[in-house]
């Protein structure tokens, strides 16, 4: 099911409004191991295009990669003449390339939270907790989620902390924690391992309060240690906030849970930063179990889930014909069994980074690029055989595999303009007249053409013209 309607506004949108048309992807392999040597993370991709991942080789030791070579694309590792002795493989990474991470230091013993190879600063130092870095930004901000074990008084909850702390710094500020019984303002529960800072410095995590209702306790997601920071809570229209969430650098909220209309069917909901929500997407049979949800900063949302026969990943809610990529897929030789998706696997380019295992259990690590505007059949080059197509459908309705690349439904000349901007052919042939005039002031508006210039052109008319006389 899909709804655009806004909570808490007048204004109705369309689904067709809020859910544009796509670019296919073009995906390229950043590493395949097809001999088992290998077992990956699932990794992160920032606005630089730059790929970060976990990966253990079984015998050697593990490793955060950037790149696609275990040694000498390493960051960080526990081999036996690295700095540290272990790691987490849940990391963070920002456009600058700063990783983020839970280690123990080899020479010293000391565990907390590190920035890329610092062994002298540790941004959680003095904490007696396990922690995480949980989300880092630019700024080099970054929320740490602390465990400080069971409660005493009640052995079925967690006492938890989320801090914040900055790279090169070992100080960290308390921003949210759970009490033991209340009071009703304050939180009884906290998911610290889904807080997320932007670059604006804000920060939403989720939580439970004490405040008991007819149907359960108000959980939802907040800014703050107490109830007044509310972002949404469940005594409101919604009915449940569930673990799953990301914020945008303009304080655009994605996250999972379900409106009371709706009782128990899991949504993923938009909330725009006036307080506006909106369904991005709906459980359905395709989708019926979402996990990561990563949101960019043009507001795209892309989010993974368990269904038809394996994990996929998606952007839209619309099930298989939104997928990005899924189980029977077939890549790099093999079929897709699972596609693995995580927060920070998803940039502002349209990026995706994800993980990947075959049936025959090839896997590895690889990115989904959206096509280029020209690029009709996503091979990743434009060239003459989606020039022949646009001019196959040209003046006709068509789809992006027609030539379309500006989602009007009609293949024309400004779908051929965008063509030339990134054409990278030579010889064009077999174009008529009218087609071959268009094509010459499509190249001439084209700011920068990359391509070269046409060599030759044999008009379509003359060549029926000779056949004709023939």
């Amino acid at each position: 099911m899909i709804r655009g309607q806004l909570i808490g506004s007048a204004v109705a949108l369309s689904s067709a409004t809020l859910f544009a048309q796509r670019a296919p992807y073009v995906i390229a392999p950043v590493v395949v191991d097809p001999n088992l040597k290998y077992s990956f993370s699932s990794p992160v991709i920032n606005n630089r295009g730059q790929v970060a991942y976990a990966v253990t080789k079984a015998g050697v030791g593990s490793a955060i990669v950037r790149g696609s070579d275990f040694v000498a694309d390493a960051i960080i590792s526990d081999y036996s003449t690295g700095p540290f002795q272990s790691f987490a493989t849940f990391f963070q990474m920002n456009d600058n390339g700063d990783i983020v991470f839970a280690g123990k230091v080899r020479a010293t013993g000391v565990t907390g939270v590190f920035a890329n190879t610092n062994t002298e600063i540790n941004l959680a130092n003095g904490r007696v907790g396990g922690v995480s870095p949980v989300s880092l930004n630019n700024a080099g901000q970054v929320l740490i989620a602390e465990s400080l074990g069971l409660y005493t008084y009640n052995p079925r909850r967690n006492h938890e902390r989320v801090l914040l702390g900055n790279i090169g710094s070992e100080t960290t500020t308390i921003l949210a924690d759970n009490t033991f019984n209340g009071p009703p303002e304050n939180f009884r529960t906290l998911d610290s391992g889904q807080a997320v800072i932007n670059a604006s410095a804000q920060t939403i995590h989720q939580a439970q309060t004490w405040t008991d209702t007819g149907y359960g306790r108000v959980e939802g997601i907040y800014r703050g240690n107490t109830r007044a920071t509310a972002v949404v809570e469940t005594d409101g229209p919604l009915f449940d906030v569930d673990t799953w969430q990301d914020m945008n650098d303009a304080g655009q909220i994605a996250f999972l849970g379900s409106y009371d209309s709706n009782l128990y069917v899991d949504e993923i909901i938009l909330r725009q930063p006036d307080g506006t929500m909106s369904v991005f997407a709906s459980q359905n049979e395709a989708t019926p179990n979402v996990s990561w949800i990563d949101i960019n900063n043009n507001g795209e949302i892309v989010f993974g889930s368990y269904g038809n026969g394996g994990n996929g990943l998606f952007n839209g809610p619309g099930g298989l014909a939104d997928r990005i990529v899924g189980p029977g897929d077939q890549l790099f030789g093999g079929t897709i069994r699972d596609a693995y998706f995580r927060r920070g696997g998803f940039n502002d380019a349209g990026q995706v980074a994800f993980h990947f295992i075959t049936t025959d259990l090839i896997t590895g690590i690889a990115v989904a690029t959206p096509a280029t505007a020209g690029d009709a059949n996503a091979d990743g080059n434009i060239d003459f055989n989606d020039l022949l197509t646009l001019a196959q459908h040209y003046k006709a309705l068509g789809t992006w595999s027609d030539g379309d690349f500006d989602f009007d439904h009609v293949v024309d000349f400004s779908d051929l303009l965008l063509l030339a901007q990134h054409y990278q052919g030579a010889a064009v042939i077999g174009l008529d007249e009218e087609f071959r005039q268009n094509w010459d002031l499509a190249r001439a508006l084209a700011p920068e053409p990359q391509a070269v210039l046409l060599a030759s052109l044999i008009i379509f008319r003359r060549a029926r013209r000779h056949a004709d006389s023939v």
